[in-house]
């Protein structure tokens, strides 16, 4: 029913795909079982993930919001009214999210329930945070201005260390112990949107790998790099 499919994720127990999607007046986020068979609106929004025990959904609808992965308690826990959040992950316990608002612009996290909302690193780039495997980390990309690089923090706001050195890289998403990336090689001296490849990485930014090779738009959940609004 759409070509535009952004965020497209695997449930935790591998028979659901999760993703949200252009349905004509707006962005809407659904299920689709693994063989395709069955497909389910949950809600309005973008940017769907979940908790790692895949009980809950985060995602952005005017503002970020939490529901029960069959789409049944559906709670905005940070609203748009002189702030706005984009591209939400959580490790379960908390939710890291990029912020940006009237003087605060940054890599921010809150507590499942919205609360203790606090900016642990500030940047006036969009941010496309993911956590670790192991929920201590959170890898994030500096989007949209000259340094277009993938870092690691720890949750706290300690440790900040680059994981990438070079023009564009950026749309993170971990797993195991790779990192899985949106990525123009160096080579390409005038790239377009279709020069966009993924490629994998270790999280210390060893072994770098491309993963894809083709004359398409390849990325994750930031599909034109843009914080959009449903």
């Amino acid at each position: 029913a759409s070509n535009s499919y952004i965020s497209v994720v695997l449930a935790p127990n591998g028979q659901t795909v999760l993703f949200s999607y252009w349905a004509g007046t707006g962005y809407q986020i659904a299920t689709l079982s693994a063989d395709g068979t069955s497909q389910t609106m949950l809600a309005a929004g973008l940017y769907p993930r979940y908790t790692p025990d895949g009980s809950k959904i985060v995602y952005q609808s005017s503002g970020i919001s939490v529901m029960n992965s069959d789409g049944s308690n559906q709670t905005v826990l940070a609203g748009l009214t002189g702030e706005d959040y984009c591209f939400p992950a959580t490790n379960g316990s908390i939710i890291a999210v990029g912020m940006f608002g009237p003087g605060q612009q940054g890599l921010a996290t809150m507590n499942m329930d919205g609360s203790n909302s606090q900016i642990i690193i500030g940047t006036v780039y969009p941010i496309y945070p993911v956590f670790s495997a192991d929920g201590s980390q959170i890898i994030f990309s500096n989007s949209g201005g000259q340094d277009e690089n993938i870092y690691s923090i720890s949750t706290n706001g300690s440790n900040l260390v680059q994981i990438t050195n070079s023009i564009e890289n950026w749309d993170p998403l971990v797993v195991g112990n790779k990192i899985y990336f949106d990525y123009i090689p160096p080579t390409i001296q005038n790239p377009t949107t279709d020069s966009n490849q993924i490629y994998s990485m270790g999280l210390d930014g060893s072994n770098l790998t491309a993963v894809t090779n083709d004359t398409l738009y390849d990325g994750f959940k930031t599909w034109n790099g843009l914080c959009l609004n449903p």
